[in-house]
């Protein structure tokens, strides 16, 4: 009873850095998906996926290194931690280029309709 005690404030402490990661991956995915854009979000969810389980496959259970035997529980919250900001990272990526792209997007709109203000303000003075 008390070694699970230990190894859940173990995980904890662990996991604690991985809350500003987190934090950042959930307000990113809200502004897309509350823009409909899902694609960012799927893909760096899939990344992630694939990401734990060769980390974990590595580093927890030791496969498929011969002679390793991993290093079992005490790898899960540094697997974990690792993901979720690789994670972050990969759709603060993502996200910067949508930005981008929306930004030049918004600034060839903005510019078109000042030339159309100026052609309009020139017809009448």
């Amino acid at each position: 009873r008390d070694i699970v005690a230990k190894d859940a404030g173990y995980y904890s402490c662990v996991f604690v850095f991985s809350i500003p990661a987190q934090l950042a991956f959930s307000q990113m995915s809200q502004f897309l998906s509350a823009q409909r854009i899902m694609q960012p979000e799927v893909t760096t969810s899939m990344i992630a996926l694939g990401f734990n389980l060769l980390l974990g496959s590595i580093f927890v259970l030791g496969f498929p290194i011969p002679g390793f035997d991993g290093l079992g529980f005490k790898a899960c919250p540094v697997v974990t931690v690792t993901v979720v900001w690789i994670q972050s990272i990969v759709l603060w990526t993502f996200f910067r280029g949508i930005l981008k792209k929306d930004s030049s997007f918004a600034a060839s709109k903005r510019d078109e309709t000042t030339q159309k203000h100026n052609f309009i303000f020139s017809l009448i003075d």
